[in-house]
């Protein structure tokens, strides 16, 4: 693995002790999904939340895992029949721990679908092909949700100078060259600073600066990050660099100013279950 390479990390699955559930109530779990918007751009992160509400009288038990076990799945399918199958990492990425989900309760996940079921492009970077596309989980045990819609298109206008300065970053953060890397990010923080790339872009400076912080302090991205986009499924990537650069107290400030000023379902359940470890 590249030292630049990240590896994404997801965080759902539904199974009961070890056996799938199996309740009575063929309806005792619902699924349902959502995305931010319905048209995104090429390379852009599309962040895909899924619900898991209980919606029967009684207690059920539930683990959290990984989507490469197969316990969810999210079936993808472009209008012309192309059916997107899942690329992302071959791990699963948490602690197996049951969970009590009582009458009524919801369980709140998300996964980035271009880096789950994105394609190889020949610039280098994970994405999902332009189209539109039918989108639905589907939860072990026989779940699912409804379908939805969503589109991915090219960019244009400033928005495709800052794709072009992100995949610049991208090539050159592969290829050792974090100088240019960051030269690009700062270009498109300063040239389009309101386009749907500026997410990643932060996200890819974090990164460079984790490696060469000689090039900058490695803070100013994360408080940027958190600040323009606090509803970012980055964020506990952002407050565990944030903790081990400036410490908790500090962290912990940042967090807080940002959650005070309004409602980020991402952020606020990556900080849960980060205190509930102990490390914020």
């Amino acid at each position: 693995m590249h030292k630049f390479q990240v590896v994404v990390l997801f965080f759902v699955g539904l199974l009961c002790s070890g056996v799938p559930c199996q309740a009575d109530n063929t309806n005792s779990l619902q699924v349902e999904i959502s995305t931010d918007k319905e048209v995104y751009l090429l390379h852009e992160p599309i962040w895909l939340d899924v619900r898991v509400i209980n919606s029967s009288d009684i207690e059920e038990r539930i683990c959290l895992f990984g989507l490469a076990d197969g316990t969810v799945k999210i079936d993808i399918t472009s209008t012309n029949g192309t059916i997107l199958e899942y690329t992302g990492p071959k791990i699963l990425t948490n602690d197996r721990n049951d969970q009590i989900l009582s009458p009524a309760d919801t369980i709140y996940v998300f996964f980035e679908l271009s880096e789950a079921y994105g394609v190889q492009g020949i610039e280098g970077k994970k994405g999902i092909p332009c189209g539109t596309y039918s989108v639905k989980a589907n939860i072990v045990g026989g779940f699912e949700s409804e379908s939805i819609q969503l589109k991915v298109k090219e960019p244009s206008g400033l928005a495709e100078t800052a794709h072009d300065l992100y995949i610049s970053a991208i090539s050159s953060q592969y290829a050792d060259s974090p100088e240019e890397a960051m030269r690009d990010i700062r270009s498109i923080l300063e040239i389009s600073p309101a386009t749907p790339y500026v997410e990643v872009a932060l996200f890819t400076s974090i990164q460079i600066l984790t490696f060469s912080q000689e090039l900058g302090s490695i803070a100013d991205p994360c408080i940027e990050l958190l600040e323009r986009i606090p509803n970012t499924g980055y964020a506990d990537y952002v407050i565990f660099t944030l903790n081990n650069n400036v410490g908790k107290d500090s962290t912990r400030s940042v967090v807080e100013s940002v959650l005070s000023k309004g409602h980020h379902p991402r952020l606020e359940v990556m900080v849960e279950r980060i205190r509930e470890k102990g490390e914020l």
